[in-house]
């Protein structure tokens, strides 16, 4: 499968703006045109990244799925967890759509050190 990665962040307007080669470069698209163009190449994942929300654990930008429902592409919504508590709600209140996230994994320790966490999981066989 092919996974696009769309890269966007609203502007200090509310504008949403879209970028390219890994957020360095803005391109002037419309989210319809953008969306068309996505329906056409049919990717197997369509990876949304929010760079206001990046590493800020306030919340994925759950406003921007309604503007993706056209696509027949799995969506994945990067950008924003806040802790383990709060994937396993969103992801179970919106089982259609997959989250990812990294900020939620990571502490910081007293020393600026980095510590990796890990959710609980439970399997039922």
């Amino acid at each position: 499968a092919v996974t696009l990665n769309i890269d966007y962040k609203y502007n200090i307007f509310g504008k949403l703006n879209f970028y390219k080669n890994c957020a360095s470069t803005k391109i002037k698209i419309t989210l319809e045109d953008l969306i068309d163009q996505i329906i056409s190449l049919q990717p197997g994942e369509v990876f949304l990244s929010c760079m206001n929300r990046d590493g800020t654990r306030t919340g994925y930008d759950m406003d921007i799925i309604s503007k993706f429902n056209t696509i027949k592409s799995q969506l994945v919504v990067n950008c924003g967890a806040k802790d383990h508590e709060y994937l396993q709600k969103i992801s179970s209140d919106n089982s259609s759509i997959s989250f990812a996230g990294a900020a939620a994994f990571f502490l910081s320790a007293n020393n600026e050190g980095v510590l990796i966490t890990y959710p609980e999981r439970n399997y039922e066989m």
